[in-house]
C-alpha cells in the first residue's frame, strides 16, 4: 500500500509541475502577444501618418489640419483595445484547457471529460475510492498497466453492492476489445441506462480472485448463519450484475456492477435451479435501477481522488477489466 501511496503522490505532483508550466508559458504568451500588438500598432499609425498626406497631394486631410494630433489619439484608443482583446483571448484558451477532473463527488462517480459523466448510486454509502493502477496479462506481450478509478459503495455482506469502475488505457497502441461474459456466466444482453447502451450479463463472483472481497462483509457467513454443520450446501457467494461500455474511442471503459448475496443452492448460471428464473430476473431489474447517468453538475463541489483501501490490487486484470487489442500503427488512421 506504500508503494502504491507513494505512486500516488509522486503522480499528483507531476500534475501539478505540468500544470504550473502550462500556465506559466501561457501568460508568457500573452504578455508578448500584448507587446508585440503594440509595437505593431504604433508602426502602422507612424506609416499612416507619412503615406496618407502623400496619397493626397502633399495635402493634409481637413481634420488632420483641424486636429494635428489625431495619430496620437488613434493610438490611445487602439492600443488598449488591443491588449485588452489579447488579454480575453488568453483568458478563452485558459478556460478550454480547464484540467480533466476524475473522482468521487458527493455520492457519485464523476468524469469531466472523455467521456463527461457523472454515475449515481441509489441508497448507498460510499465505503471507498480512489485510483491504483491494473494488470493485464494476456496480450502476447508484456503486462499492460491499466489507469484505474473506482468507488465502491455498500453498508454490509447482507445488503445489496454496488461498484463504479472507470478503466483508461495508458496510450493509444491499445483498444478495449467487446464485452464478453465470464465463464459460467449468463448469455450476454443490452441494458440501457441513462440513454446508453451496457453490455450486460449476471456470474456468480468467484471470491478468491475478487478485486473487492471483504469491503462490506463476507456473504457465505450471511448463508451459514442458522445451519448446523453439513447441512448447509455449497456456500453461496456474490451473484453480480456487471455492465460495461466502452468510451474515448475504445480507450476507456467504465464498468458498472450490482451485487447481492446470491441465493441458497445457485452454483452456476448455466445451469439455474428449477423456480429461481424469476429471482434471478427481479435481480437484474433492481441492478438495472441501481445506478443514474447523467452530466456532472457545473457547481461541482471538491472531487477525492486518493487510494481506496481495501482493494485488492493484484487481482484488478484481465478477468475483471475485459480484453485489449494492439493496434498497428497504420491502423490508428
Amino acid at each position: 500500500i506504500q508503494v502504491y501511496e507513494i505512486k500516488c503522490l509522486f503522480s499528483l505532483c507531476l500534475a501539478l509541475v505540468s500544470m504550473f508550466l502550462r500556465d506559466t508559458l501561457l501568460f508568457l504568451w500573452a504578455c508578448c502577444a500584448i507587446h508585440v500588438q503594440r509595437k505593431t500598432t504604433e508602426t502602422l499609425l507612424r506609416v499612416c501618418a507619412i503615406h496618407i498626406p502623400l496619397a493626397n497631394g502633399g495635402r493634409r486631410f481637413p481634420q488632420n489640419r483641424r486636429n494635428p494630433r489625431l495619430t496620437d489619439h488613434m493610438r490611445k484608443l487602439l492600443v488598449p483595445s488591443l491588449a485588452v482583446s489579447t488579454l480575453l483571448l488568453t483568458i478563452l484558451l485558459l478556460g478550454c484547457s480547464a484540467v480533466q477532473q476524475r473522482g468521487v463527488a458527493g455520492n457519485a462517480y464523476v468524469s469531466t471529460s472523455r467521456p463527461a459523466v457523472a454515475v449515481h448510486v441509489k441508497d448507498m454509502p460510499l465505503v471507498t475510492s480512489g485510483r491504483g493502477t491494473g494488470r493485464l496479462y494476456r496480450p502476447n506481450m508484456a503486462a499492460v498497466p491499466v489507469n484505474v478509478r473506482t468507488a465502491v459503495f455498500g453498508t454490509k455482506a447482507s445488503a445489496p453492492m454496488a461498484i463504479v469502475t472507470h478503466a483508461e488505457l495508458p496510450n493509444d497502441f491499445w483498444i478495449w476489445t467487446s464485452v464478453y461474459p465470464r465463464p459460467r456466466s449468463s448469455k450476454l444482453t443490452t441494458e440501457v441506462i441513462g440513454g446508453q447502451p451496457f453490455a450486460a450479463f449476471t456470474y456468480l463472483v468467484p471470491c478468491k480472485n475478487d478485486p473487492y472481497a471483504g469491503l462490506v462483509g463476507d456473504p457465505t457467513q450471511i448463508v451459514k448463519e442458522g445451519y448446523k454443520d453439513g447441512d448447509d450446501p455449497a456456500p453461496a457467494y456474490w451473484i453480480a450484475r456487471y455492465l460495461a461500455i466502452r468510451t474515448n474511442f475504445n480507450h476507456d471503459k467504465i464498468i458498472l456492477e450490482y451485487r447481492e448475496p446470491a441465493p441458497r443452492g445457485l452454483e452456476t448460471m448455466e445451469s439455474i435451479p428449477f423456480g429461481m428464473t424469476d429471482q434471478i430476473r427481479e435481480f437484474e431489474d433492481r441492478a438495472r435501477k441501481a445506478f443514474t447517468l447523467g452530466l456532472p453538475d457545473p457547481k461541482l463541489g471538491p472531487i477525492q481522488d486518493g487510494f481506496p483501501q481495501g482493494v485488492r490490487w493484484q487481482f484488478m486484470s484481465d478477468p475483471y477489466l475485459g480484453d485489449v487489442l494492439f493496434q498497428e500503427p497504420l491502423d490508428r488512421f
